[in-house]
C-alpha cells in the first residue's frame, strides 16, 4: 500500500485508507459511501449523520421566513413573528430530526457496550493485509457487478476481523485473522479469473454464518464467500 497523505476511499464504502493504514467502519453503521464525510479540520473521512441536522435547519428557516409573512401586521410584529419562528421551526425540526433520523451511532454504542464502530488499523499490523486483500477485491468488476460474494459479506469480513482491540487478542484470533486472509487472497485470485471471463453464472445461494468470536466469524464468512467464488468460477 502506498504512503497516502490524506484518508482515501476505497470501493468497499466501510473501509477508507489513511496515511497510517487503514479505518474500518462496522456495516451496522456504514451502510454507503454517504455515511462518511470529509471532517473539515483535519480532513478525515468519518462517519456523519446530517439528516436530523437538516430538517433542523430547514424547519428553522421556514418558521423565520414563513411565521413574519403569514402573521406579521407591523414591523415590530414582523421582528416578533420572526424570532418565535425562528425559535418554534429549531424546536419542530429538533422533534422530527430525532424521531426521523435516529442517531445511528448512539444506538450501536449501546447495543455494544459502548464499543467504537470504527478500527484504526496501522500498516504494519498483520489485520491491515485482511484491508489490503478486501480493497483488491471490492474493486474487481466480479465483486461490484455481485457476481462474487453476492450476499456481500466483504464487509462483515472485514469487520470481524479487525475490530477486536489487538492488545486483547488472543493466539486464536490470531490464527483465525491468518486464515482469513489466506481465504481472502485466494478469493482474490477467484475474482481476477472472473473478471477475465465475458459471460457469468448464477451467484451462489446465501446461508446465514454467525460465530461466537468475531475473528471466527469472519473465518466462517471469509470461507464460505471463497467456496461460493470458486463454485462460481467453476460453473463456466
Amino acid at each position: 500500500m502506498s504512503r497516502e497523505k490524506k484518508d482515501r476511499r476505497t470501493p468497499l464504502p466501510q473501509l477508507v485508507v489513511t496515511p497510517a493504514g487503514y479505518r474500518a467502519f462496522s456495516p451496522e453503521l456504514v451502510r454507503d459511501r454517504k455515511d462518511l464525510q470529509e471532517t473539515t479540520v483535519r480532513k478525515e473521512l468519518r462517519f456523519q449523520s446530517n439528516g436530523g441536522e437538516s430538517v433542523v435547519w430547514t424547519m428553522t428557516v421556514i418558521g423565520g421566513i414563513g411565521l413574519p409573512l403569514l402573521l406579521g401586521a407591523s414591523v415590530l410584529s414582523f421582528v416578533l413573528w420572526c424570532v418565535a419562528g425562528i425559535v418554534g421551526g429549531f424546536l419542530v425540526g429538533a422533534v422530527i430530526g430525532g424521531i426521523v433520523t435516529p442517531d445511528r451511532e448512539k444506538e450501536y454504542r449501546e447495543d455494544h457496550r459502548e464499543t467504537d464502530p470504527w478500527a484504526e488499523i496501522p500498516a504494519d499490523d498483520p489485520r491491515a493485509t485482511v484491508c489490503s486483500l478486501a480493497e483488491e477485491i471490492a474493486s474487481t468488476r466480479a465483486w461490484q457487478d455481485g457476481i462474487l460474494d453476492a450476499p456481500r459479506h466483504l464487509a462483515a469480513i472485514v469487520w470481524s476481523a479487525v475490530s477486536k482491540d489487538a492488545a486483547r487478542s488472543t493466539d486464536e484470533d490470531a490464527e483465525d485473522v491468518a486464515v482469513v486472509t489466506e481465504n481472502l487472497r485466494e478469493l482474490l485470485r477467484v475474482a481476477r479469473d472472473l473478471d477475465h471471463r465475458r459471460e457469468y453464472g448464477t451467484p451462489a445461494v446465501d446461508e446465514r454464518i454467525s460465530a461466537r468470536e468475531p475473528t471466527a466469524r469472519a473465518r466462517a464468512l471469509s470461507a464460505e464467500a471463497l467456496e461460493n467464488g470458486r463454485a462460481t468460477r467453476d460453473l463456466l
